[in-house]
């Protein structure tokens, strides 16, 4: 299929195959894509402090949050 393993790399393996994601991409057994690896999700944030965590394709950024604004 020529859509499996997007963000990724496909290899044969006897009877199947494997899809080795790109850097920030997780597998989806489901799909057989490679997914954006939404790092914000985890516990604990990947942030520090009060900074927001900021998701986007392949990578995340930590946002300050100005003072007296809650990041909840």
């Amino acid at each position: 299929m020529p859509t499996m393993c997007n963000h990724g790399s496909c290899l044969n393996t006897p009877g199947s195959f494997e899809c080795q994601c790109n850097r920030g991409f997780v597998y989806d057994v489901e799909s057989h894509q490679c997914i954006d690896d939404n790092e914000c999700l985890r516990i604990p944030s990947p942030c520090r402090g009060n900074a927001q965590c900021v998701n986007s394709s392949r990578k995340f950024r930590s946002a300050s949050v100005p003072r007296g604004i809650s990041s909840a």
